[in-house]
């Protein structure tokens, strides 16, 4: 049996751990040692368990790093409000405290795609929400930054399988 807590599982082998803590019946000092073994065991699993999920650097960059995922997540929301602004990797980096190469392969390994890869995915999916709400292509094209609208086509049809003419029918 796992419990889903989001990004990580709870594992029966977590489970019995939390347990353990909650019942203990040890006070004072040995009790306090007691609790701080079980949160370096909790720690322990949940690496491991960070491990298994991401293999590769994403558990080492996470575990080495975790002063920087705060700046990471400040940089996705600031994608998230505004993805049709030209967000470059130096303005970004510049605006997080962060060089462009912790920017990139934290951005990377913390939500599983790259930054412009992420921006992409923000603004077709905001395409894709015009035109079912009756936008012209062209007006979808330049709102989301594309100087042409082919060029904006030849991306949701990439993306989607179809074009954006087509799509809106």
């Amino acid at each position: 049996m796992m419990l889903n807590t989001g990004l990580l599982h709870v594992t029966p082998q977590m489970l019995s751990v939390l347990t353990d803590m909650i019942t203990s019946r040890r006070t004072g000092y040995y009790g306090k040692m007691l609790m701080e073994a079980r949160v370096l065991e909790l720690f322990m699993l949940q690496t491991e368990a960070l491990q298994e999920k991401f293999p590769g650097k994403a558990c080492g960059y996470l575990l080495e790093s975790a002063g920087d995922i705060e700046k990471l997540y400040f940089i996705k929301e600031l994608i998230d409000k505004d993805p049709e602004m030209d967000h470059s990797l130096k303005k970004l980096s510049r605006q997080a405290g962060l060089n462009i190469f912790k920017l990139k392969n934290g951005f990377k390994s913390v939500f599983g795609d790259t930054v412009f890869g992420y921006i992409h995915h923000l603004r077709m999916e905001k395409a894709r929400k015009l035109l079912l709400e009756g936008e012209q292509v062209s007006t979808v094209a330049y709102l989301l930054g594309y100087t042409t609208p082919n060029n904006f086509s030849t991306a949701f049809r990439k993306r989607f399988g179809i074009s954006p003419g087509k799509f809106k029918r």
